[in-house]
């Protein structure tokens, strides 16, 4: 479990990373009428099939949209991912956790609503359970699109206890 010194770092890091300037972000809040569409990725984990889907995605669709992605870090996250993005792809730490913590989930949403306010994007393409499950929470409906693609389930985990799955703790 995070204690606040971590967490406090972590809204640090972000505020820093998400702060205009950074990474071009200027470039990336341009009036909508100039600019390709922006669409924004949130995952709470960016490895494995998650991390496959997005580089596809972003790949594919580089000549028509510009990318952000919102991501989590696990331990199967590779070391060097960002290298196999295209160079336009704008990359964001979250600070979201796996675990279920009321302290930690508040830093996840304030860095989510941060970030969303920062980038302006057209649409917003939520991965992980708990990555959907916040961007719905935050913007349920209304004049921004949000698209959720599941790529298995936390309930379906087989690493895990059942108990841990019933929290849905993906």
């Amino acid at each position: 479990m995070p204690n606040i010194q971590e967490i406090n770092a972590e809204v640090d890091d972000f505020t820093r990373l998400t702060s205009p300037g950074y990474h071009d972000q200027e470039e990336l809040s341009l009036d909508r009428h100039c600019r390709r569409p922006l669409i924004l990725h949130v995952t709470e984990c960016l490895s494995t099939g998650v991390l496959s889907a997005i580089r596809l995605l972003c790949a594919s669709l580089d000549s028509c949209f510009d990318f952000a992605i919102l991501y989590g870090l696990r331990q199967e996250t590779p070391a060097d991912f960002e290298k196999d993005f295209p160079p336009s792809v704008k990359f964001i730490p979250w600070a979201v956790r796996s675990e279920m913590h009321p302290l930690a989930a508040s830093t996840a949403i304030f860095q989510l609503v941060q970030a969303v306010r920062r980038l302006r994007p057209d649409l917003i393409h939520a991965h992980s359970s708990k990555a959907g499950a916040l961007v719905r929470i935050i913007y349920p409906t209304g004049r921004l699109p949000v698209v959720y693609t599941p790529h298995c389930y936390a309930f379906q985990r087989t690493d895990q206890s059942r108990i841990s799955n019933a929290h849905l703790g993906d």
